[in-house]
């Protein structure tokens, strides 16, 4: 089973995509932040396989946000959902381990 946390400031993506993973019988979510304060929190005490991100939080860098998360939780695989399309940005998050879709 694959543990599913999202993490995105947009309740209606987070409960959009909720639905979408919802009936994935190889999936279980975990749960969801809307901040990435609430996500750091989340992971002080959790684990998850896949962390979804949006990537432009209003508290806090994408890109630093993967670092504290990879810091933490080494083998979380991080996809980060963004509508960015600037190349140094998706350079540097691809640098510090994350998936980057559009």
């Amino acid at each position: 089973m694959i543990r599913v946390f999202i993490v995105d400031d947009h309740p209606v993506v987070v409960e959009g995509i909720h639905s979408l993973l919802a009936n994935e019988k190889e999936l279980t979510w975990v749960g969801h932040a809307l901040s990435a304060a609430a996500c750091s929190e989340f992971f002080n005490t959790h684990d998850t396989d896949v962390l979804l991100m949006d990537i432009s939080l209003p508290d806090k860098s994408g890109v630093d946000l993967c670092v504290e998360i990879k810091n933490k939780k080494p083998l979380v695989s991080i996809l980060a959902l963004t509508t960015l399309n600037q190349a140094s940005y998706i350079q540097k998050m691809m640098e510090n381990g994350i998936a980057v879709t559009f």
